[in-house]
């Protein structure tokens, strides 16, 4: 829905109807036309653990995000060819352009609508603040429900997927734009700043940020959309899904770009302090990691440990050079060979004593 002259507040969903989430305005101050910085977009699977079943990270490459396009006159949600075809190739039908609109239908079942296609999930850039072209990472999701871009067309006997191919001839300051249509506005509550120039998005009563699913119904004509009941469900009787996403987070965790990534974070430090305390523990004189070593030879035998208190692997102590343990006696005929070896060079080359005769000298000197 698009909120028009009424004061939003910005707060948590469940602060009230019209409580929203304000976005960067980015791309909204550079251009006449509402457009917003989407992070990543995905289709989410599963009901109370969502997963992911695909999802591009745009700030993996992109560190202001995708220009998305917020258009409720268009009919559907309009990507580029290469993100139409990754996106249509995991729906879970076999879903094809018709190319005479360039629009999507699949074959399906109408009564599994909800449960076999996927959800849209949209991460879109939040308030962050940005510290030498570095990101905070602040987000805000929405969520687009399968009764909201699916419709089972009676005459045609197939579904009609609101997706729809726009080539690759939409760009905006040199990167491809998408364009939010209907089926985003039928999933969320866009609120538009005037003044200031900026998008807010809260979530739709009825929509299931509230609790409830919109349906699509042929009630009203074949696939027609239809406004979701509300039962008397409102934002203040679902706070058990306050600021909660029903989707799967689209945002890669790893390749992120100058995004923050809190779990990437997380691993990082986690690697460091493994290896901070194999060093340690492998290679420390003091005597706590001389007692960690005396510990851990007696839980792991295997592992020799050397005078020094240092681990040897096999018996083998690098640090301290040659064998240890098992191995402390030198191979037969090892020091042979290198006395051999020294005595010859020495006969060969006279062990460095002989001296070339000077020209003209006497053969006694």
């Amino acid at each position: 829905g698009l909120v028009l002259g009424d004061e939003s507040l910005e707060g948590p969903r469940m602060a009230g109807s019209w409580s929203v989430r304000f976005l960067s305005n980015i791309f909204t101050s550079r251009s006449p036309l509402w457009y917003v910085s989407l992070r990543a977009l995905g289709l989410s699977m599963g009901g109370d653990a969502p997963y992911l079943r695909w999802s591009h990270d745009f700030n993996a490459l992109l560190p202001l995000g995708a220009p998305a396009l917020l258009d409720a006159a268009a009919s559907g949600i309009h990507l580029g060819s290469p993100a139409y075809a990754a996106l249509v190739g995991s729906m879970p039908y076999a879903c094809r352009r018709e190319e005479s609109t360039g629009g999507t239908s699949c074959e399906c079942k109408p009564d599994a609508i909800s449960e076999e296609f996927p959800s849209i999930s949209l991460s879109f850039e939040g308030q962050a603040f940005r510290f030498l072209g570095l990101d905070s990472g602040a987000d805000v999701r929405v969520c687009i429900p399968p009764s909201a871009y699916v419709r089972y067309d009676e005459m045609a006997g197939h579904c009609i997927v609101d997706l729809v191919d726009s080539g690759r001839h939409r760009f905006l300051y040199g990167v491809e734009t998408i364009v939010l249509g209907a089926p985003f506005f039928r999933s969320a509550a866009v609120v538009l700043d005037l003044e200031r120039r900026r998008v807010g998005f809260g979530a739709l009563r009825g929509s299931p940020s509230e609790g409830a699913e919109g349906k699509a119904s042929g009630a009203g004509g074949a696939g027609e959309w239809q406004q979701p009941s509300l039962d008397g469900a409102t934002s203040a009787d679902s706070g058990a899904h306050a600021d909660a996403c029903p989707c799967a987070d689209p945002k890669n965790w790893w390749q992120t770009g100058k995004r923050f990534s809190p779990k990437r974070v997380v691993v990082c430090l986690i690697g460091v302090s493994m290896l901070a305390a194999y060093i340690f523990i492998g290679y420390s004189p003091s005597p706590v990691a001389q007692q960690l070593r005396g510990h851990g030879e007696a839980f792991c035998p295997g592992l020799a440990v050397a005078d020094d208190g240092r681990p040897t692997l096999g018996g083998l102590n690098p640090l301290a050079g040659g064998y240890q343990g098992d191995f402390g006696a030198a191979p037969a005929g090892f020091g042979a060979a290198a006395g051999d070896g020294g005595g010859g060079a020495g006969g060969r080359g006279g062990g460095g004593s002989n001296r070339r005769r000077p020209r003209g000298g006497s053969a006694s000197a």
